[in-house]
């Protein structure tokens, strides 16, 4: 694959990871039971890198083949949505309750 288009392709990725955060946003669907309605609100993080290169070789002395030019290049990512906190409206009142690390009330 040529730099140009395993620069391309990373773009991709990203602009979909992207994308992807945007259209769930920060906070989710309202969830809606009589007159409360909870919002959640979650913490979205994302990561991902790659690398790639070439090489010209003459063997190493296995069976695995000779003279050549080798190309390699790998990527990888990942996207995380946790939920860190719930705003609960009941008529007039407004409530933010947290979540601690361990998914328990703060």
């Amino acid at each position: 694959m040529s730099e140009q288009a395993y620069e391309q392709s990373f773009k991709v990725v990203c602009d979909k990871l992207v994308a992807l955060a945007k259209k769930q946003g920060v906070v989710a669907t309202p969830i809606e039971m009589g007159n409360t309605t909870i919002l959640p609100l979650s913490q979205i993080k994302a990561g991902f890198g790659g690398g790639g290169g070439q090489g010209k070789g003459e063997g190493d002395g296995s069976n695995t083949g000779g003279k050549g030019t080798a190309i390699g290049s790998a990527g990888g990512g990942s996207i995380k949505v946790a939920p860190v906190a719930f705003i609960v409206i009941e008529g007039d009142t407004v409530t933010l309750e947290s979540i601690d690390d361990q998914g328990g009330q703060k």
